[in-house]
């Protein structure tokens, strides 16, 4: 699997691009990242850089504040990424990246993306809606011992976890538990939009894991809209970022 080692040396505060997906048509952006430190981080900040900051974050804890502030800019970032390789339609991905009642991005017309965030990294991805159905983009820190225990039945069935099995001569349980946890987040993300409710972790089961190329194919347990039917195959990839961290993103 991929591993993008560079995340741990990247200035704090400062968003920086990794390719993850070449789309020739330019569909899909880099990758924007951004590494930051909750409690160095001063509200100030939004001002700075010309960022809205919501009544709501304004009045929550710092910690909220940072993460609030570093996802969105990476949007930003990733926004005129695509527009500067001509990967949105004309007139398209000018705005704010607001935030919804249920604290989701609400993304400027024509324009679909996704931002996640651990204790210290951001990020975000976009795309053209006019070429893409949905993103949906995850990171977590590994997990440890006690976590990742918390995990079969909740996260993975007694199939998927005898599935996994196999694959602990190459990497730790808790490390496979944690790339299908990411991955089923970014699922649930990136298929939010087009489902349109809330649906369990096992409406999808893992069908096949190749770590090699960092990807994960899934099956449908279940139909949960036009788009996303009962037996369908979907695919995520999975990259490493650092000595921490994980990132996955599926893309429709």
């Amino acid at each position: 699997m991929r591993h993008h080692d560079i995340v741990d040396h990247a200035p704090a505060g400062q968003p920086f691009g990794l390719d993850w997906r070449r789309a020739a048509d330019g569909v899909v952006s880099p990758l924007v990242l951004a590494r930051f430190d909750s409690a160095a981080f001063a509200a100030g900040r939004f001002a700075e850089a010309g960022l809205a900051c919501p009544a709501q974050i304004a009045g929550s804890v710092r910690k909220r504040q940072a993460e609030y502030f570093h996802g969105r800019l990476c949007a930003r970032q990733a926004l005129g990424a695509l527009a500067a390789a001509g990967g949105l339609s004309a007139g398209r991905g000018v705005g704010e990246v607001g935030v919804g009642a249920q604290r989701e991005p609400l993304w400027p017309p024509g324009v679909v993306g996704s931002i996640s965030h651990s204790k210290t990294l951001a990020a975000a991805v976009v795309a053209d809606a006019a070429r893409c159905g949905g993103i949906g983009l995850d990171i977590e820190e590994w997990a440890d011992h006690a976590a990742a225990e918390a995990m079969p039945g909740l996260v993975v069935s007694a199939r998927e976890l005898a599935y996994l099995r196999g694959f602990e001569r190459e990497m730790t349980r808790e490390r496979l538990l944690t790339l299908v946890f990411s991955a089923k987040e970014s699922f649930y993300k990136g298929a939010f939009g087009a489902v349109g409710r809330f649906f369990d972790f096992n409406a999808i089961e893992l069908a096949r894991l190749d770590l090699d190329a960092g990807s994960l194919r899934f099956a449908l347990a279940e139909t949960l809209s036009p788009q996303f039917q009962l037996g369908q195959n979907v695919t995520v990839e999975c990259r490493v970022l650092g000595a921490a961290h994980v990132a996955s993103l599926f893309v429709w």
